[in-house]
């Protein structure tokens, strides 16, 4: 393939960039100074190969500081045929597409088609080389060099076979290998085994101890059992006389009570203390009364506040729109307007004397609103065509002059006379028959050589008088088509004059006007522009003297607001007035807004002040009618009868509130209580009977603890056993290993073989494909360096180390200091090209980028390198990066085309 044409809108520092219409060469040589784009083209072409990366806008280093999307399009000629257009741009994601005879083909961020036979790493470090990359290579042997350019043969999803038989064996050897250094597998495998058949041998007599334990705490269990059940009957018997009694005693008080209270019924609408309640009343009832009147006595203030708010300041608050829209309108508004308008004058006269003195210049006359419209009106389109016409029709004439036809024929002589050939040739014949008379041989002899002289000198001359004739007559012919094309010519231009004369004619020029120019269209469009300036300015002015008048009659028309003494006063004052009236109405206003908010809560005080006056009068009657029923009609003795009740009633409830607090399971011992009665047991408490069940409680709960005891600690040792691993776990465990031990073996046995076969592989692959590389490599660099180095050599032990050789040199020499870098660069330069062809052969041939990889070398070799880059680029595409002219003048006289990037201003 072949890229033809390059362009850029915007990518990294290169702006509008494009290489032109004339299609890119072979050989293309980038030539710019310092941060003059160069790197950013490198990149650039790579782009439009294989797409962004990274394919962020924000972290792609290429995306233009100015937030514009980085994008590139390119033409390119495909050796398969046809041309195709790639497009690339880096938006949110990145997009691309291919446009083929006349069809679009979506791209994305893909590779191109035509380069997906050679991935992306490898064409960045094989066929777009930097200085550094160039330098990639320093230090490595043929490992990396196989593995990146032969071995995978630019499948980049593949490993180096090194790298694959080295993990083959490492994983080998991880598993086993005959000395114990390092963790292996297999043997910590078989060191398990020999451990669990140990542990086996535990685990036998544990499971037999486990069963005999088991055993005794069943026995135990039983027993508790047994001794459980005797304990609490005694303790049933016990708490009979010990717990129920008491609990029975004090719920009998509790019923006695409750007779004394009564019916809850008859009291429940009293309150707890009813004399309380009474003074309580009649105490509150009387702080309501006192504070009704503190609060009509506040009420004064806020009433007084709501009067100062009168219909004046209503009237000032319903204009306060109009108020400060007239305020705003004349502040700063109307001294902008009228800053506006000074500066609007000014400009009007300017643009009056420059129209007037335009005038005087171009047409010689004066300024009046006739020609205001005409100019307006004038067409300029046909005036510039017009002046154009006559300018080129006078050029044409004066061309035409200038070539006038010479009026003697170029070249051209006076015919000569044709009497000496006729003297000449008479005088041979007189010689010529004297001699053949007198038998003078030299007579005759010399008089026919005299009549031949004359006879060629008249054919001669006969000769001569016609082409002088026919000259003569071309020349009058070029003479008189030169006079017609001269007068077509010369109408013409009075043709185009005239024109010219008719388009002016309505602007009636005076006697002193330049007349035709070529810049008088320019004029003209300028007093065009001048007019239109002018009548803007008019307009605007008239606008804005009319807005000042209407903000005037806006501030007269509210003078009505203020005192009658300043309704004359002028504008401002006016404005002043009203706007410290309105301010002191909105005041008054707030004011006024929260004098009746606290005039509302003073009212509302006052309502709930007045309603709980008259319920507390209503609640204390109630309460003595309640009374005067309990007492028989007499309220103080109701009051004392209901103070009795009510105390049983309490005393009753707290006697039952400590039984419930002291005994939460209460309704299960009144149960138990009405049970034993029902029953027909007795409540007699005999001390020694007590005493006797008492002892044997604690004799039965002293052997329940101590087997408690027993059994737990029998339960820990069984469950301690059971945590323990089992005979059938271990078992089940041996034989997983014994399985896993078995496959380990054979897939150590497998990597092994594996190692040994990708090995034997790698090998037949490097002799089948290193000879012809390192043969053409070596070819490169007899030629770079001028034959001192002529072959490159694969030497150590494991024949993966560089070394050169060559006839200056006793031996072979490493790749390495002390060797130069340049003569290091060109070795793996010439390693690089010569793998090129065949990274590629099965597709399109990719260009070769190279940016700045001579800077290095000494002139000799830096022109042997510029010659094989130019012989290179026969059969592929060749891009060269330099900021050196020299270099770009050398690669450029080699048949390569320019391209010159302009450093950034």
């Amino acid at each position: 393939m072949r890229f033809t044409r390059v362009s850029s809108a915007a990518f990294g520092t290169l702006r509008s960039f494009d290489t032109g219409p004339e299609p890119l060469g072979d050989l293309v040589v980038v030539e710019g100074h310092n941060e003059a784009g160069k790197t950013t083209f490198f990149e650039l072409l790579s782009v439009l190969l294989y797409g962004f990366y990274p394919a962020s806008r924000e972290t792609n280093p290429f995306s233009p500081w100015n937030g514009e999307p980085a994008e590139a399009t390119a033409v390119a000629e495909l050796s398969s045929g046809g041309t195709v257009q790639v497009e690339r741009r880096l938006l949110s994601v990145p997009r691309g597409a291919i446009l083929r005879g006349g069809e679009e083909e979506d791209l994305r961020n893909r590779t191109v088609p035509w380069a997906e036979h050679v991935p992306r790493a490898v064409f960045r470090h094989v066929f777009a080389l930097t200085l550094t990359e160039l330098a990639a290579l320093e230090g490595e042997g043929w490992d990396p060099v196989q593995d990146r350019l032969i071995g995978a043969m630019g499948a980049d999803d593949l490993r180096s076979a090194r790298t694959v038989v080295d993990e083959l064996r490492a994983e080998a050897g991880r598993l086993w290998r005959p000395n114990r250094r390092g963790g292996q597998e297999i043997r910590e495998l078989e060191d398990r085994l020999r451990q669990l058949r140990l542990r086996r041998r535990q685990v036998r007599d544990e499971e037999t101890r486990m069963r005999e334990l088991t055993a005794e705490r069943d026995r135990v269990d039983r027993s508790l059992r047994s001794t459980r059940k005797e304990r609490e009957e005694a303790r049933i018997q016990l708490e009979r006389l010990e717990r129920l009694l008491p609990v029975k005693r004090r719920l009998e008080r509790i019923r006695a009570l409750e007779r004394r209270g009564g019916a809850w019924g008859e009291l429940s609408e009293l309150p707890s203390a009813p004399g309380d309640r009474l003074r309580e009343l009649e105490t509150r009832s009387e702080a309501a009364t006192r504070r009704i009147a503190e609060l009509e006595a506040e009420r004064r203030e806020p009433l007084e506040v709501l009067e100062a708010f009168g219909p004046a300041q209503r009237a000032l608050l319903d204009h306060q729109g109009e108020i400060e829209a007239a305020a705003a309108g004349w502040g700063a508004g109307v001294r902008s307007v009228q800053a506006r308008r000074d500066q609007l004058a000014r400009e009007l006269r300017d643009r009056r004397r420059r129209l007037e003195s335009g005038l005087r210049t171009v047409l010689d006359r004066a300024l009046d609103e006739g020609i205001r419209h005409d100019l307006l009106r004038f067409p300029l389109g046909a005036l510039r065509e017009a002046v154009s016409d006559l300018v080129r029709a006078r050029d044409e004439v004066d061309r035409a002059t200038a070539r006038r036809p010479l009026d003697t024929p170029e070249g051209s002589h006076p015919a000569p006379s044709v009497w000496p050939w006729v003297a000449a040739s008479l005088s041979g014949i007189l010689l010529l028959v004297a001699g053949m008379r007198t038998g003078f041989d030299g007579v005759a002899v010399a008089g026919g050589l005299l009549l031949g002289g004359g006879l060629v000198g008249g054919v001669q001359w006969r000769r001569e008088g016609l082409r002088t004739r026919r000259a003569t007559r071309e020349a009058q012919e070029r003479r008189d088509a030169w006079e017609r094309h001269l007068d077509s010519l010369e109408r013409r231009a009075d043709a185009a004059h005239e024109r010219l004369t008719a388009l002016l004619s309505p602007l009636t020029p005076g006697p002193g006007a330049p007349g035709a120019e070529p810049g008088l269209a320019s004029q003209l469009e300028r007093l065009q522009e001048l007019v239109q300036e002018e009548a803007e300015r008019q307009e605007e002015l008239a606008r804005l003297e009319a807005e000042i008048d209407a903000a005037s009659r806006r501030i007269r028309s509210l003078s009505e607001l203020i005192p009658v003494e300043h309704r004359q006063a002028d504008p401002s004052t006016v404005l002043h007035l009203l706007n410290g009236a309105l301010h002191e109405a909105m005041a008054r206003r707030e004011a006024a807004r929260v004098a009746r908010r606290e005039l509302g809560r003073l009212d509302r005080a006052v309502d709930a002040a007045r309603g709980d006056a008259e319920a507390y009068r209503e609640e204390r009657a109630g309460l003595n009618q309640l009374l005067a029923r309990l007492g028989g009609g007499d309220a103080e003795l109701g009051l004392e009868e209901a103070e009795g009740r009510l105390a049983a009633h309490r005393a009753a409830r707290q006697l039952r509130d400590e039984l419930q607090r002291e005994h939460p399971d209460l309704e299960s011992l009144r149960s138990r209580i009405q049970a034993a009665e029902a029953g027909g047991e007795s409540w007699v408490a005999d001390p020694d009977a007590q005493a006797a069940t008492r002892s044997r409680v604690e004799e039965l709960t002293e052997s329940i603890e101590a087997g408690t005891r027993r059994l737990q600690s029998l339960e820990k040792d069984v469950e301690h056993l059971a945590e323990r691993t089992r005979l059938d776990e271990i078992d089940g465990e041996i034989l997983s290993l014994e399985g896993r031990t078995e496959e380990l073996a054979r897939r150590r046995d497998r990597l092994w073989v594996l190692s040994r076969i990708v090995e034997e592989a790698e090998r037949r692959v490097r002799e089948e494909h290193q000879p012809a590389v390192l043969r053409e490599a070596s070819t490169l660099l007899a030629r770079l360096t001028d034959g001192r180095y002529d072959r490159i050599v694969l030497a150590g032990r494991d024949g993966r180390s560089f070394r050169v050789r060559g006839p200056a040199t006793p031996g072979s020499v490493a790749v390495g200091p002390p060797l130069s870098t340049g003569t290091r660069e060109q070795v793996y330069l010439a390693l690089r090209l010569a793998i090129l062809d065949r990274l590629d052969r099965s597709g399109e041939r990719l260009p070769l980028f190279l940016d700045e990889v001579l800077v290095n070398w000494d002139p000799e070799r830096r022109e042997a390198g510029l010659r094989l880059l130019a012989e290179r680029s026969g059969t592929r595409q060749c891009f060269f990066f330099t900021c050196h002219p020299a270099v770009a003048d050398r690669l450029e006289a080699m048949g390569g085309r320019r391209l010159l990037l302009e450093r950034p201003t």
